[in-house]
């Protein structure tokens, strides 16, 4: 079962970097990114990822760390 969780949370955060347009600074190339937390949840028919509990995105040297991470797949909006 944990060996499900950790595919599903490398698909969910291969997906994430697909479809993200996120840039730490402007003068910065696009990194990949990597999404990690203790729950990663894909709902396909809203177009949302969801990441709940110790949520962390890390790309390059910078860290953003949430309680709560909901990703719009077609807006490509994050809000943490």
């Amino acid at each position: 079962m944990l060996n499900y969780i950790k595919k599903i949370c490398i698909l969910f955060s291969v997906a994430f970097l697909l479809f993200s347009k996120l840039s730490i600074a402007d003068n910065m190339k696009s990194e990949p990114f990597i999404l990690n937390a203790n729950k990663i949840i894909n709902k396909d028919k809203e177009s949302l990822v969801i990441a709940e509990g110790n949520v962390e995105i890390v790309q390059g040297n910078e860290v953003l760390r949430a309680d709560y991470l909901e990703f719009n797949k077609k807006t490509n909006k994050a809000v943490a």
